[in-house]
């Protein structure tokens, strides 16, 4: 399938995608029904409105399906033609954070078009380097690793050694770059940055952690919230949820 989508014009691939999207909208046993849940999680007046939800939540797959089109395509993609397709919100921030000389750990959720988005900043804007889990198969997170590579980004392994860097960065003062990315509806993409965030240490480890993942958590929460129609998780990750 992915052999024969990166060849497509960007509008077929994505007609495709489309008609994907709706079976697995329509079919699918779990994926549908943990996604409305967590939406209504996010974003608690779709609690009463179920043809809100429902009109969201098939949006929110009609997007993702998109979004791995644009991964299918980004083998035979040429940055140059992508790079107009990009509008950046918040470089003031980037630029705070050059300025500090320490690099920045950026932070964000599962939303939009991110791949061709980090190569289009990779190319444009500064390195990019992913922190990916190892899947499996081998292969396929091969064709995920080099296929990045060929766009300029590095993919560093979420193991204990990826951990370690982390926090070697924050322990040395590297800011965290709250962002998403989302689709317009011509198809384009943005990508918005919101305020840095420090992990600066007061002596308490502890409540260090809590307020720094607090601020971060506050600015995703709002990234989902302005577009929930773009975050795309079809899985458990309440606790009290089924």
């Amino acid at each position: 399938m992915q052999s024969l989508v990166e060849r497509l014009p960007r509008s077929w691939a994505y007609a495709l995608a489309v008609l994907a999207a709706r079976l697995a909208w329509l079919f699918s046993p779990l994926a549908r029904p943990r996604l409305e849940r967590n939406l209504k999680i996010a974003c608690p007046e779709l609690e009463n409105d179920t043809a809100a939800l429902r009109r969201l939540s098939w949006m929110n797959f009609q997007n993702h399906a998109k979004a791995y089109a644009d991964l299918m395509q980004l083998p035979r993609a040429r940055v140059e033609s992508l790079q107009p397709r990009l509008k950046v919100k918040g470089l003031d921030y980037l630029e705070e954070a050059r300025a500090v000389g320490k690099g920045v750990l950026v932070v964000s959720c599962h939303m939009g078009s991110y791949e061709v988005v980090s190569a289009i900043w990779a190319a444009t804007l500064s390195p990019v380097s992913f922190f990916a889990e190892e899947l499996e198969p081998r292969a396929l997170f091969e064709w995920y690793r080099d296929t990045r590579a060929r766009l300029g980004i590095s993919v560093l392994t979420l193991d204990h050694g990826g951990i370690r860097k982390v926090l070697q960065a924050l322990r040395l003062g590297t800011p965290l770059f709250p962002v998403c990315v989302y689709r317009l509806p011509d198809d384009t993409y943005v990508a918005e940055g919101a305020p840095l965030v420090y992990a600066r240490s007061t002596g308490d480890a502890r409540a260090d952690q809590v307020r720094t993942t607090q601020e971060l958590l506050r600015h995703i929460e709002r990234f989902v919230q302005q577009h929930p129609e773009q975050w795309h998780v079809p899985h458990r990750i309440w606790a009290d949820t089924e």
